[in-house]
């Protein structure tokens, strides 16, 4: 924010965890204080960024001011636990990026998106004039506006987690396969990383249904019982989860008509292969 030009008062931190924010310190941010000290009632902007669980606590400790906008950047909690109602208006401001390593995210976060939820509390403001003031900030710090609909944060948290944290799962779990025959970890990784960002350059370029690709998005059906025979092998939880990755891909494939009905059906039938069924 200070960066992009903006005023930024300091912080409010919890005695017994101010090592938290010696990052802050080091970039010269001062200590405001306790929640009811006059120098956070002066500010325009109050950015509520505990823990989500901790959201709704902290925030019935502010005595928040009618000129005040209050914010937090959860994906997931709704904005009635910023219990701002005396403010002018609540903003969840949620910066869709990684954030487990901060230092990289700072790299990342130009160009990315931001979900947006906006609700007004005083006359003086509508829901228009906040979303204009959220876009705004958004714009200032490089970040693109993504609305979300009131009560549908959660919702929109979890897909937001397909797209992240389950990519990261899903390598694990290809690592996991490719463990049992033999390849190293780390170098699982260095091979399968590119894979992954070729399949997401493709669906950058082509859309999501053209970047399928593999044996589902052949009609290989031969290929795919292989691969339901070597995964009973490893177990239950590797077929199911196989089965339920190959019926979303086969959904998917459907809406761009890339199979025929027959490569379809025998698709289908070759993700039933029962746990006696030995290949060809």
């Amino acid at each position: 924010m200070r960066a992009a030009g903006e005023t930024v008062a300091g912080y409010v931190a919890n005695p017994n965890a101010v090592h938290q924010f010696q990052p802050a310190q080091s970039l010269g941010f001062q200590g405001l204080g306790p929640l009811d000290t006059a120098a956070l009632k002066a500010v325009d902007w109050v950015w509520v960024t505990v823990a989500d669980d901790r959201i709704d606590s902290v925030s019935r400790h502010i005595d928040w001011q009618p000129h005040q906008v209050a914010l937090h950047c959860s994906g997931a909690t709704e904005l009635s636990h910023l219990h701002a109602h005396k403010a002018s208006a609540a903003i969840g401001f949620h910066p869709l990026q990684i954030f487990s390593q901060p230092a990289i995210a700072l790299q990342l976060l130009a160009g990315s998106s931001v979900g947006i939820e906006v609700v007004a509390h005083q006359p003086h403001i509508l829901e228009t004039d906040a979303w204009q003031l959220a876009s705004q900030l958004a714009s200032t710090v490089q970040l693109k506006p993504l609305r979300i609909a009131s009560g549908q944060r959660a919702l929109y948290h979890a897909g937001a987690g397909y797209a992240a944290s389950a990519l990261v799962s899903m390598l694990s779990e290809a690592s996991h396969l490719w463990q049992q025959v033999g390849i190293d970890p780390e170098q699982a990784r260095e091979a399968l990383l590119p894979l992954s960002h070729g399949a997401l350059q493709a669906m950058r370029h082509n859309g999501l249904a053209d970047a399928v690709a593999g044996p589902i998005a052949r009609g290989d059906a031969g290929v795919v019982r292989q691969h339901m025979h070597a995964l009973q092998l490893i177990g239950p939880s590797a077929t199911q989860l196989y089965q339920q990755v190959a019926l979303r891909q086969l959904n998917l494939l459907a809406t761009a008509e890339r199979l025929s009905a027959e490569q379809a059906r025998d698709l289908h039938l070759a993700l039933r292969l029962q746990p006696d069924h030995t290949p060809p």
